[in-house]
Formats: structure tokens, C-alpha cells, sequence
């Protein structure tokens, strides 16, 4: 079966699954569920999904390097996930100008947040590149996005009619006009 370049590459069956930020945005597109993704391990970690993005390629190499480029740009990411695992694309988000620095156990690690571009939500965020085994460079790495626990929910859901908030707890400081 040829693919819509004109290539004889088979192409395979792709089913996009797509995720909204709790405003309804869409933030997300992905070729597997949020779940189907591992989660970062450890009892001090937030427990988000790391999701492998979809690096678009250089349009300034020719055709005949095209492949090449795609293997070198998931090559650092082949610890996390691999490509054929499946891949997603951030939508409508925007990052933060500054890192954050999280404090853990370990040491210190160094954030970029990804926020809803509609409600300016934190929907996921990706690492500092200094924060990987391997890389002498600093900035943030773009191959890979952490997406946090119920930070998003999928169309079906939204369709279904699931409650926005279900999954966030409110704390409230007190009543407005409460008397002492």
C-alpha cells in the first residue's frame, strides 16, 4: 500500500486518540491511550506518563537523509520509549519561559512546564537535557513530554460527560463574608 507521498512504505493502521486540558482545550493527540505509556517510578516522583513526541524533520535535508534524521532523533529517547510504541503531538500548549527547579530526594531536577494555552493549566512538562544520562547540554529536550496525572481528559470522556473537576480536590480557606 502506498503512503500519501507516494512511497511504497506500508503504511499502518493509525487510530488518533485525543486529549482536552479540564477548560476543554485540545492539548494532546497520541496514537495509544495516556495509560498505555510507562510512568515515572519512585515514591518521591509525581507519577506522570512519559510520552514520546513526534519530532517533525528538518525540511532542509533532502529526501535521501530523511530517514536517517528520524532514526538520530528517537536514538536518545530509545531508553524511554520507543517509536513504533507509539508517539503524540502537544496542541494548543505553551511553555513557560523559565524552568523551574524541583527539589527531590536525589538531587534537584530542572523542569520546563507545558500549560493549557486556553486556562494557563500545567498539563505535563519536559526535562532539562543536563537531567539524562549521556547529554552535556543544557536545555530542554524536546523528544519527550511527562505528562502529569489527571491533568487532561480524553474526548470520549468529554463525550460521556464526565465532570471536569472529578478528579481535582478544592481547598477552601473560608466563606466569603464569614463572621468571626
Amino acid at each position: 500500500m502506498e503512503g500519501p507521498d507516494g512511497n511504497s512504505r506500508a503504511m499502518e493502521h493509525f487510530e488518533a486518540r485525543t486529549y482536552h486540558c479540564l477548560c476543554s482545550e485540545l492539548v494532546l493527540s497520541s496514537s495509544h491511550t495516556i495509560s498505555h505509556y510507562a510512568r515515572r517510578a519512585g515514591d518521591s516522583l509525581d507519577k506522570a506518563h512519559i510520552v514520546p513526541l513526534l519530532h517533525p524533520l528538518d525540511e532542509t535535508k533532502s529526501d535521501e537523509n530523511a530517514h536517517q534524521q528520524e532514526s538520530e532523533v528517537w536514538e536518545g529517547a530509545s531508553v524511554l520509549a520507543n517509536p513504533s510504541d507509539g508517539v503524540a503531538l502537544l496542541l494548543n500548549t505553551s511553555l513557560d519561559r523559565k524552568p523551574i527547579v524541583v527539589r527531590r530526594e536525589d538531587g534537584f531536577e530542572k523542569r520546563y512546564m507545558q500549560r493549557c494555552s486556553r486556562c494557563r493549566l500545567i498539563v505535563g512538562y519536559q526535562l532539562d537535557k543536563s537531567q539524562y544520562d549521556g547529554y552535556t547540554v543544557f536545555g530542554r529536550r524536546e523528544d519527550v513530554v511527562y505528562i502529569l496525572p489527571g491533568a487532561m481528559m480524553s474526548t470520549e470522556e468529554m463525550s460521556e460527560g464526565k465532570e471536569m473537576a472529578s478528579g481535582i480536590g478544592f481547598k477552601a480557606l473560608g466563606d466569603i463574608g464569614e463572621k468571626e
